[in-house]
């Protein structure tokens, strides 16, 4: 096996990767400049405690979604499949709080689950990818709920999003059997989606 056409098409599909994360930082974007999202100057408590419920079933929703879009446009590495889905509930728990994180990870960790039924291909990992998506939306959640809703500076968002994908890859190796297989899957998956993320 040559050396170098294995690393070009690791830094390609790394690359490609890195292109979801970025859809995902316009979708939220475009999201904050609507009005559900962007208050008037003035708006009473009350006010905002009526805009927030929109907003949560949105965000639930929208990253929900996007965590599913994730899954399906996973991108072939090696035999493996790499993608960036723990990035959406992570999102949508930091900026929507709890309800949001959860409920975002929850549609796309049952999502993944079923995929990895009908899928064989995705179906080694599916209950470990599954709890990884849930439980990212918790921690996202977690954050929020420490910071008040304060967001995070992008370097701390950044090496959290990195150590969420540390955390998945612990639960590949708890949960996927033969653990050999499991061992070999993380070593080719680890790197890009730490960085994508």
């Amino acid at each position: 096996m040559n050396f170098f056409p294995v690393l070009s098409d690791y830094f390609l599909k790394t690359i490609n990767l890195i292109e979801y994360v970025c859809f995902l930082r316009f979708a939220f974007g475009f999201l904050y400049q609507t009005k559900v999202f962007h208050p008037p100057v003035f708006e009473t408590e009350e006010d905002m405690k009526k805009r927030r419920t929109p907003q949560i079933i949105l965000l639930t929703i929208i990253f929900g979604f996007l965590s599913i879009y994730a899954t399906v446009s996973g991108i072939k590495l090696m035999g493996a499949i790499v993608n960036a889905r723990d990035l959406a509930p992570l999102i949508a728990g930091m900026i929507g709080g709890p309800i949001a994180g959860i409920g975002a990870g929850i549609i796309g960790g049952i999502h993944r689950y079923i995929y990895g039924l009908l899928v064989p291909a995705a179906g080694f990992t599916k209950l470990a990818c599954a709890l990884a998506t849930v439980f990212a939306g918790v921690i996202g959640g977690l954050i929020y709920a420490l910071r008040k809703g304060e967001y995070l500076p992008p370097w701390a968002a950044a090496v959290i999003g990195a150590m969420i994908e540390v955390f998945h890859m612990g639960f590949v190796l708890i949960f996927s059997h033969p653990f050999n297989q499991a061992f070999e899957l993380v070593k080719i998956l680890i790197v890009p989606m730490i960085i994508a993320n």
